[in-house]
Parts: structure tokens; sequence; C-alpha cells
């Protein structure tokens, strides 16, 4: 854990971001030390593939962990076109 503080200190003198892309953390544990090292965590679900259960387990995992802040970004909604903003910049079918 000491060597991640260490290297996410040196890389936050050189970018204002650093951005950490992270296999699956309920398959791969590889991410766990980065969960308490970085400012936030931004877990994807796939809305057709993730189940309630894995996403319940994964938020438990991350709050044990010690996240400071957590996103959940859910992808592939059905019906996502149809709705929110996206609508207003899609042009609708005649």
């Amino acid at each position: 854990m000491k060597r991640v503080q260490e290297i996410l200190s040196t890389l936050r003198n050189w970018a204002d971001y650093v951005i950490f892309d992270a296999p699956p953390i309920l398959v791969v544990p590889d991410a766990y030390p980065l969960v308490s090292a970085v400012d936030a965590v931004v877990a994807v679900v796939r809305s057709d593939r993730s189940t309630r259960k894995s996403t319940a387990s994964m938020s438990r995992l991350i709050g044990r962990l010690g996240a400071q802040r957590v996103t959940l970004v859910v992808t592939e909604v059905e019906g996502a076109q149809e709705s929110g903003y996206y609508a207003y910049a899609t042009p609708r079918p005649s």
C-alpha cells in the first residue's frame, strides 16, 4: 500500500488528473489497493449483464476497501435514447 501511495504522489505532481482503468473488482483483486488511495472511484455496471446482487456486493466491497467517493455509471440501459438530454440532441425518426 505504501508503494501505491508513493506512485500516486509522484503522478499527482505531473498531472492534474490521473485515471486508472482497473479490471472488474469482483473478479480480479488487483484494484483493491487503489480503491482507498485514489480520490474517487467510478464503478461501471452493464444494465443487461450485472445483477442487483453483484452490484450490491461490489458496493459493499468498495465501502470496506475505504473508497473516499464513489460514482456509479450504468451502461446499456434499454430506452436510454428515448429520454433525458440525449433525446434533445438526437433527431427523432420520421
